[in-house]
């Protein structure tokens, strides 16, 4: 059996200890506290006043419940992107098939950890991480008796992941890269805990030429309703180049697109 991959505190990468409601780290002084079991190192990162964080965590604690919802995926989505946009299942299948051989995976911005909590397997351990308690918790209530011992979440910020460095084989980022501020940033924190070799899928909406996407006014509303910015594909990936990663493709599926890399 893989076991969980070891928390540890993401100021400063030490070790933590254990007690009835908190991760502490003696070095720090700082003590992380377990929300129903999930731990939570959000709380003690220094930007919970950034308006950006707060709107994002807000906004998906509200809808955590309807994410994987036959309203979200298959008419929002497919809406933005176009029709060519393959189904939650396609897309959950298509990723399964590629990191089959992973033995520990981390999934930033995971949400109810609807990419990859079905990799939760005997010989896996998946590590999902998002800003959202609510997504958190009711990715928790889905899990099965068999993903239960495998699959763990935690709140944090994806730009500073509460684990010490090379210790994953695999990293996933289903639809956030434009909700991050600076995914840069996220995507060397990645390269960070992977380790060398590892691959790396992003799936993300991008400025494309299918859906409502494909007209810049509706490029400028998606912008200001999320609060983000809209990359182009060339974008995305020179950001993911120059951050640790190399021999990138890219699968386009209208204005959404698979991109594969590998932690060079």
């Amino acid at each position: 059996m893989i076991k969980a991959i070891p928390y540890v505190c993401p100021s400063c990468h030490s070790s933590l200890t254990k007690d009835n409601s908190h991760l502490i780290c003696g070095h720090c002084d700082l003590h992380y506290p377990l929300v129903n079991g999930i731990p939570d190192f959000l709380v003690q990162q220094s930007d919970l006043t950034n308006p950006h964080l707060l709107k994002n965590m807000s906004e998906y604690d509200k809808v955590s419940e309807s994410y994987e919802s036959s309203f979200w995926y298959p008419v929002l989505i497919r809406g933005l992107a176009g029709l060519a946009v393959p189904s939650l299942d396609s897309l959950v299948a298509m990723i399964h098939g590629i990191v089959v051989d992973a033995g520990s995976i981390i999934d930033i911005a995971c949400g109810p950890g609807s990419l990859s909590r079905g990799l939760g397997v005997e010989d896996r351990s998946v590590h999902g991480i998002d800003v959202s308690m609510g997504m958190l918790s009711y990715g928790q209530t889905l899990l099965t008796d068999r993903e239960r011992d495998h699959v763990y979440f935690a709140r944090s910020k994806a730009e500073s992941l509460p684990f010490s460095r090379e210790v994953f084989d695999c990293g996933i980022c289903g639809g956030a890269f434009s909700l991050f501020e600076n995914p840069g940033e996220a995507v060397s924190e990645l390269a960070r805990v992977l380790r060398p070799g590892s691959r790396l899928l992003i799936t993300s909406l991008f400025a494309g030429k299918a859906g409502l996407l494909r007209f810049n006014s509706m490029r400028r509303r998606f912008e200001r309703k999320v609060g983000s910015r809209l990359y182009s594909l060339e974008a995305i990936e020179n950001i993911v180049s120059e951050n640790g990663f190399g021999d990138i493709e890219s699968r386009i599926f209208g204005s959404l697109v698979l991109l594969r890399a590998v932690r060079q």
